[in-house]
């Protein structure tokens, strides 16, 4: 916020942060840095990071409210030419949208349109607790499993439950 409230510090602010994500990828080599927008800076770090993550490319929701709308076309257009950029220098973006959480028809077809643009998307809410809507979404299932064994089997487990049937599927199930 340096640079915002103080245009003098702006260059000393984005020279700190390329030296701090260089120093980050120099001290854990091999962790994964993905840095939020950071546009002005991929140019200097692309050999230091392994993504970009871009929020609200086509839907939107106003901080602290559950309202939600769609992203202006000329805000799409802006963050699409700096995707385009990003994408250029071999690194894969990663696009938060946030849709109402009982749409699933939207959050579908925004995942969609993000694929479409050769991202990686994740649809939730503004809360950020961890909620897909899209691409991923919960399916509830009812899974039967047989089990048994043979009637001449005299070492047979003396309850369902300590089947290889049951030791192998109770975790995952």
């Amino acid at each position: 916020r340096i640079g915002l409230v103080d245009p003098s510090k702006k260059k000393a602010v984005h020279d700190a942060l390329v030296a701090a994500i260089r120093r980050l990828h120099e001290k854990f080599p091999g962790k994964r840095i993905i840095i939020n927008r950071g546009f002005p800076l991929v140019e200097e770090v692309a050999g230091f990071i392994d993504g970009v993550l871009v929020e609200s490319l086509y839907q939107t929701s106003a901080p602290g409210t559950q309202s939600y709308s769609a992203v202006s076309e000329e805000g799409t257009q802006w963050l699409l030419h700096h995707i385009q950029r990003i994408k250029s220098k071999g690194l894969p973006v990663f696009v938060v949208d946030y849709v109402p959480p009982g749409d699933a028809a939207l959050a579908q077809a925004t995942a969609q349109r993000i694929t479409d643009q050769g991202c990686i998307p994740f649809i939730t809410t503004p809360g950020l607790k961890g909620e897909s809507l899209a691409p991923l979404r919960e399916v509830p299932r009812r899974i039967l499993v047989l089990h048994g064994w043979a009637q001449e089997d005299d070492d047979r487990p003396a309850f369902p439950a300590d089947t290889l049937t049951a030791t192998l599927l109770q975790m995952p199930l």
